[in-house]
């Protein structure tokens, strides 16, 4: 192995590393925020950005139309199921 082969094999482990540490923290966000949410005022959601703010949420993708829908889609059924 070469050292640019070797240098750039450990750029991809550390790429590796700190995503997965991201989704960590953002899954613990998550829960975090699930398990508020029975406890907030009706009517009032609890947004991720409430509970922790972290560097890399700045460099967040916008979400797109067709996600947002689909998202409000699922939270639509998810709501009807419930009650």
């Amino acid at each position: 192995m070469t050292v640019q082969e070797f240098s750039l094999m450990m750029d991809g482990y550390v790429q590796e590393r700190e995503e997965d540490m991201i989704d960590a923290w953002n899954r613990s966000r998550w829960i975090a925020a699930l398990l508020l949410s029975p406890h907030s005022k009706r009517g009032q959601r609890i947004k991720l950005s409430d509970i922790a703010v972290f560097p890399w949420d700045e460099n967040k993708k916008t979400i797109t139309k067709a996600e947002q829908e689909w998202g409000e889609m699922i939270l639509q059924s998810w709501a009807k199921n419930k009650g």
